[in-house]
């Protein structure tokens, strides 16, 4: 599946490693009350956009670095100077020098997605099973992230929720190293895989194919993730359940639905990019619809299904990238993907809250959620097909 097993392990360590030190500070704010208990819980919130501000404006020269310098180096950087962010940030004494420890997070952060997955689609044999893999556990990161935080604080800190985390990347960015060296490969040399090429016209249509799927479905995905836990709060009415049940009944559903990348990630390997792409948003389309009057079991229904479609669009803008994309510029073609992507997803925190608080329920949202999913639907079908070209031989 993959040339080099061990790069492919190091990036998928390094995917769960992106989403976990972006997500613990959703958990360690719960703690900070009494370090700062003159402040109000958005006060305390409020650091955390620095990290996500930084993490959407340096992927760009993340992307840019990782084509002209060292992908494997960049990696290098990645987890060593995150791991070196969460522990300056765990020694901060004030909400200032938090959101400066979190904003270097958001920095170092930003590496992974363009340069990591440009590695692992340079590493894959199969591009698409590589990348479902890669896909799942990054979301496995995510779900470890408050798991990982919560215990460190229960037993310790929230000091130390950052502290550890930060020693384990940077033993994890100098073991990467080693391995680099001991392997004798040249920081930063890649092996072309085979690529399709497009006419002037069609490049044209895939990349605006690859910017309404990525704007499109960040919105559906993180007003979904976003929306689950209030919106089983009040569909499930027939079964009174507590925070922490709802909370179980939405991780089961994603972590069960992540699984679908990686089937999708096979068959993108085995059948027609187009046909893949229309039968995944074909599922959103009328689960979204579905979800809008959905109540009880039924709504748990719904959303698995709808969860499938939604996580199972994920690997495909990266293989459609990983397909059309030389390797000296890919860097910065995932970079230009994962900025757009978080620039417009922000709109989905007021987007859910605005629509529900207008609505009166979220009838509404997934309604217009729906919408988005027909225009990613006819970018699916207007997508052009290139003809297979094979790298020259050195």
């Amino acid at each position: 599946m993959v040339k080099n097993r061990t790069e492919f392990i190091f990036m998928n360590i390094a995917h769960a490693y992106d989403h976990m030190f972006l997500l613990f500070y959703a958990t360690i704010v719960l703690a900070l009350g009494d370090t700062f208990p003159n402040k109000a819980y958005g006060d305390l919130l409020f650091p955390a956009t620095f990290s996500f501000v930084a993490f959407g404006l340096c992927s760009l020269p993340a992307g840019w670095l990782g084509d002209h310098w060292s992908r494997q180096g960049m990696m290098v950087v990645f987890f060593i100077g995150i791991g070196c962010a969460s522990i300056l940030t765990g020694l901060a004494d004030n909400l200032f020098q938090i959101s400066m420890g979190l904003a270097a997070i958001g920095l170092f952060a930003a590496i992974y997605h363009p340069v990591g997955i440009s590695m692992v689609s340079q590493n894959a044999n199969e591009v698409g099973k590589a990348m479902g893999i890669n896909g799942v556990v990054g979301n496995l990161g995510l779900a470890a992230a408050p798991l990982i935080a919560g215990t460190l604080i229960h037993y310790y800190d929230w000091r130390t929720s950052f502290v550890v985390p930060g020693i384990v990347s940077i033993i994890t960015g100098i073991c990467y190293w080693v391995s680099c060296r001991l392997a004798k490969t040249e920081l930063g040399t890649v092996k072309e895989n085979t690529i399709l090429t497009l006419s002037r016209r069609n490049q044209i249509f895939m990349v605006g194919v690859i910017a309404v799927a990525a704007a499109c479905g960040g919105i559906i995905f993180n007003s979904t993730t976003v929306s689950l836990p209030k919106v089983f709060d009040e569909r499930l009415l027939e079964a009174e359940y507590s925070m922490l049940g709802v909370a179980w009944i939405v991780a089961a559903i994603l972590t069960l639905a992540s699984i679908t990348q990686v089937v999708v990630g096979y068959l993108l390997d085995k059948y027609s990019l187009r046909i893949i792409f229309i039968g995944v948003v074909l599922i959103q389309v009328p689960a979204l619809s579905l979800a809008a009057t959905a109540n009880n079991w039924g709504m748990v229904g719904i959303t698995i299904i709808m969860m499938v479609g939604v996580f199972g669009q994920i690997p495909i803008t990266d293989f459609i990238i990983a397909k059309y994309t030389a390797s000296t510029w890919r860097a910065r073609m995932y970079a230009l993907k994962y900025s757009l992507s978080f620039f417009v997803s922000i709109a989905a925190v007021p987007l859910v809250g605005g629509l529900r608080d207008y609505s009166g329920s979220f009838d509404l949202l997934f309604y217009v959620l729906a919408g988005l999913a027909v225009l990613v639907l006819v970018a699916a079908v207007v997508m052009p097909l290139g003809r297979e070209v094979k790298p020259p031989k050195k």
